[in-house]
């Protein structure tokens, strides 16, 4: 939510271009990884494991987003 409202107002003041790929590659993880952390609070736990998991997608994430622009 805050990651919105902050674009949002950086993208008033200044359009911000987004390429294509980034765009296929960042929606969707974004997407799991706030689906994984609804759920992990609905459970009501966000420990070792659950935080390692969310890391691990980022991480696969922004190794491939790496890999396609160099």
């Amino acid at each position: 939510f805050t990651l919105l409202i902050t674009l949002g107002i950086i993208a008033m003041i200044q359009p911000i271009q987004i390429d294509l790929l980034s765009a296929l590659l960042t929606v969707p993880a974004v997407l799991v990884l706030s689906f994984m952390l609804l759920i992990f609070l609905l459970r009501g736990r966000l420990g070792k494991i659950e935080g390692i998991a969310m890391l691990s997608i980022f991480l696969i994430n922004l190794i491939i987003q790496l890999l396609y622009h160099n």
